[in-house]
């Protein structure tokens, strides 16, 4: 058994540095909305002090192709870690999907995706209250 598990893990091995080109750095990204904004936190981490090339990428309709929202570029520290506030203007849409890429020289390329919402979801607002 123990061999087994020691192939299972050696054949793994093999099939992720085969995966990725030698050399290639890691970078991940993540994506969450701003509360009372029309804008969303990409942060994650990639090499350090390098530029993040950023692409958000709306998928609004399975009837229609996917709109490129905006591209941007972020800047790591030292410690590699990025953070940045987007506007998410065009996609406005509630209930529609925003993707970003995340990409840097060297590195293999991320994604993250977010489902849009209303930016103040669960606001008691007088205004938008029916009366009987």
């Amino acid at each position: 058994m123990q061999k087994a598990r020691m192939l299972m893990f050696v054949s793994i091995t093999a099939l992720l540095a085969w995966a990725s080109p030698a050399g290639a750095q890691q970078i991940n990204v993540s994506i969450a909305q701003v509360r009372g904004s029309e804008a969303v936190i990409v942060s994650g981490h990639g090499p350090a002090r390098t530029a993040i090339a950023l692409q958000l990428i709306g998928t609004l309709s399975d009837d229609i192709p996917d709109v490129s929202v905006g591209r941007y570029t972020a800047s790591t520290d030292a410690n590699g870690d990025y953070r940045v506030t987007l506007p998410i203007a065009p996609d406005f849409v509630r209930n529609t999907y925003l993707t970003v890429v995340a990409n840097a020289a060297g590195a293999e390329p991320a994604s993250a995706r977010l489902l849009i919402g209303a930016p103040n979801a669960g606001a008691m607002v007088p205004l938008e209250q029916q009366t009987p």
